[in-house]
């Protein structure tokens, strides 16, 4: 076997042996912090609304921290019964006043455990603060970094809804576009939902438009499981805005279409979860990831596209409507960048580099034309 081959390989499931490499919480740092929650919800007065907020966020750092929270209500409960056993060799009166105190000190030990149990459980308690809608304006961009490290970039005219809870990190791209960079945690998935398909990842970089019934997907970094959901499983009057993690999780609602690995895109063309179909999944080289992703530079990258396909692109990013005057021209082949946003400067371009005319029909109208001398 050759020799540099065999070292590649080697290189790279070290490569994934690292990165797979998770931080250990330190259990004793959770425990005494948990015993403190403990403490503050056992007192005279309820937890005020910071209180809560606070424990929320501790709650939503791992699954370890909501078991040692309900091990340590266990344990002050059994801890509080101990102390109260009553003593051997006491008189029958005595007895009975430490059962009396001892029940008594029970209810409250036990009314604890339900609280805890509540705060655990009730989803609306592990909501994230970065929950909510997030829009952008036609020929906008804006970068929104969640709680757990993970980033998102929208294009324009998009909008996602974001909702993180201590089992899940979902996200809804409403519409538009969006680029995801996911921090790795193994407890939580990170899902993306748009229609009735679903994008989920764990520990990787891909972006997700959604275009008209389609949906485009390119892999960055890792691998993403596409699949297709049951359309009925919510209203469509309310399936934009609402989650339903329960049902989605049935994996008799979900049929898997295939899994996306970095370096690769393909298209997901939307019906239901029996019509949903995956386009052949294609391998694209860096220059190709760049030009699909260079709108995260403020730039367009065409290369060799039609200029029927570069003024539609272009219409994503403003209010203008571009008209092409006459069908021959809408197959101009185009090449090069255009600064995003800047309608002006693109048509400019168009008309320095390729041989055409832009004429201001109105104030956002623009017909482009063969170029007169």
């Amino acid at each position: 076997m050759d020799r540099s081959l065999l070292n590649e390989d080697c290189e790279q499931r070290w490569n994934l042996m690292r990165d797979n490499v998770y931080p250990y919480p330190d259990a004793r740092a959770i425990e005494d912090e948990a015993a403190d929650w403990v403490i503050k919800l056992d007192g005279d007065t309820p937890p005020s609304p910071e209180q809560l907020d606070a424990l929320r966020e501790w709650l939503s750092r791992s699954p370890a921290h909501r078991k040692a929270l309900m091990a340590m209500a266990h344990f002050w409960n059994n801890n509080i019964l101990t102390e109260l056993s009553v003593p051997l060799g006491k008189k029958d009166a005595d007895r009975g006043k430490q059962d009396r105190l001892r029940w008594a000190v029970s209810a409250i030990a036990v009314t604890l455990l339900i609280v805890i149990a509540a705060i655990l459980y009730t989803p609306w308690l592990l909501e994230d603060k970065n929950n909510g809608l997030y829009v952008t304006a036609v020929g906008q961009q804006k970068s929104i970094v969640l709680s757990d490290g993970s980033n998102v970039e929208l294009n324009t005219n998009s909008q996602v809804n974001v909702r993180y809870t201590g089992e899940y990190r979902d996200i809804h791209l409403l519409q538009g576009e969006a680029y995801f960079d996911v921090a790795k945690d193994k407890e939580r998935p990170f899902r993306v939902y748009v229609g009735n398909s679903r994008v989920q990842a764990v520990g990787t970089a891909f972006t997700v438009y959604a275009r008209g019934a389609d949906i485009d997907v390119i892999v960055t970094e890792g691998k993403v499981l596409l699949e297709a959901l049951d359309a009925m499983m919510i209203p469509h009057s309310q399936r934009d805005l609402v989650f339903d993690e329960q049902a989605y999780d049935k994996s008799k609602h979900a049929r898997e279409l295939g899994l996306l690995r970095a370096g690769e895109k393909t298209t997901v063309m939307e019906g239901n979860a029996d019509k949903a179909t995956l386009a052949e999944i294609q391998e694209i080289d860096h220059e190709d990831v760049e030009q699909g992703l260079s709108w995260r530079r403020g730039f367009l990258s065409f290369n060799g596209e039609s200029l029927g396909e570069v003024v539609e692109e272009i219409s994503r990013y403003t209010t203008v409507t571009i008209e092409i005057a006459g069908p021959s021209l809408k197959n101009i082949k185009i090449g090069g960048q255009l600064q995003v946003g800047d309608t002006e400067s693109m048509l400019d371009a168009l008309e320095a580099n390729f041989g055409l005319q832009a004429t201001r029909l109105g104030y956002n109208y623009v017909r482009l034309s063969t170029a007169t001398n």
